[in-house]
């Protein structure tokens, strides 16, 4: 039998953690229900074919409920109403067919990540407009490993409450998320895609033996410069010991500036891009190590059973995200700007693979169970 299932998520950046928690969902999909018609709602419809072909070949992209968040932005202290109004009556007047298809769907998937919170309040669209839904249509709607932190009450309390509540499951990635919102912590959504193959490790010869990324985006100006001029000094010391450096972009552009404050450090420093990264998986050698701010390559370095160090950029949103992983116990070494001097060594836990496949074979059931015929 088969349905109209109609995802959600903040890919086609494209952005390494996004992309991954997209191709995490559509390949389960391909894989246990190649029959279902699949649309895919994201930012850019137009850079998701050639990320997400070979995972579900089938996907057709639309941009209906970011169309309707950008559209958010100055409307804030109204947008659950103005959402609810697009979506049981139409009005757009250029998206009310693209509409349709959301109303048409028999599932409709929010999709983890970190997109719905107080840093872009106009996504919070999304939320509101699977709400409106459930009074229109018969679809099933669900939410998965989502964080929505930091959380500002810029509407009553009670109104996101609502929004959360009409959901038919929602679960979300990290501690602080759950407590608000009383709902099941089932960790990042990329945990269900490392039985599907979509976590992998580059094995081509002549891998660096230490990887770096350090962002300036969503970092103060003072916290990225001091985190560059640390993390500089020990690649230093590690390349005058024959130490090969790489640097890995998660965001092509965004993560360039630290790129080239570093490569005046160290000339020779291997640039891998995302599109490298994309298609061959994380390059670092077996027994190396990784240096990032990056959430994703945190969680997916401590799956491959990489060391590793996890740079805080600000106080709230990147170090709530990292210490959710700490505290499944990865391992990874956790500093900030103000605590990595003296302190940059790369660690893992040697036990976390237990825990992980324990999280891996409890997504894939709630999966199984969420989209069972």
């Amino acid at each position: 039998m088969s349905k109209r299932v109609y995802l959600v998520s903040c890919s086609g950046r494209p952005n390494y953690g996004d992309e991954l928690i997209t191709a995490t969902w559509l390949s389960f999909l391909y894989k246990n229900y190649p029959q279902y018609e699949v649309w895919l709602d994201t930012p850019e419809p137009g850079n998701v074919q050639s990320l997400f072909m070979k995972y579900h070949p089938n996907f057709k992209a639309i941009n209906t409920l970011w169309k309707i968040c950008w559209r958010s932005v100055d409307i804030l202290n109204d947008i659950n109403n103005k959402t609810a109004s697009l979506i049981k009556d139409y009005g757009s007047p250029d998206i009310d067919l693209n509409i349709d298809i959301l109303r048409s769907a028999d599932i409709v998937h929010i999709l983890g990540g970190g997109y719905i919170n107080a840093n872009w309040k106009e996504n919070y669209a999304i939320l509101f407009a699977c709400q409106a839904l459930k009074q229109v249509s018969q679809a099933k709607t669900i939410a998965t490993g989502i964080s929505i932190y930091p959380h500002e009450e810029f509407l009553a309390a009670e109104i996101f409450n609502d929004a959360i509540t009409s959901f038919d499951y929602f679960s979300v990635r990290d501690p602080a998320t759950a407590s608000r919102f009383a709902v099941e912590n089932t960790q990042d959504d990329v945990f269900l895609g490392y039985d599907l193959d979509v976590v992998s490790k580059n094995n081509s010869p002549d891998l660096p033996d230490i990887l770096c990324c350090i962002q300036n985006e969503l970092s103060e100006d003072d916290i990225f410069q001091k985190l560059v001029s640390l993390v500089a000094d020990y690649l230093q010391q590690q390349h005058q010991c024959g130490k090969k450096i790489g640097y890995i972009e998660a965001i092509p552009g965004a993560d360039n500036t630290a790129f080239v404050e570093l490569q005046k450090a160290i000339p020779d420093i291997q640039f891998y891009p995302f599109s490298h990264v994309w298609h061959g998986g994380i390059p670092v050698q077996a027994d190396g190590e990784i240096i990032s701010t990056r959430f994703h390559h945190h969680l997916v370095g401590a799956c491959l059973g990489i060391k590793g160090t996890a740079l805080n950029i600000d106080s709230e949103y990147y170090k709530n995200k990292h210490e959710s992983l700490s505290l499944l116990g990865t391992g990874w070494n956790v500093q900030s700007a103000d605590t990595l001097a003296g302190n940059l060594h790369s660690t893992i836990n040697d036990d976390f693979h237990a825990q992980l496949s324990n999280i891996a074979a409890a997504k894939l059931n709630k999966a199984l169970a969420l989209y069972q015929e």
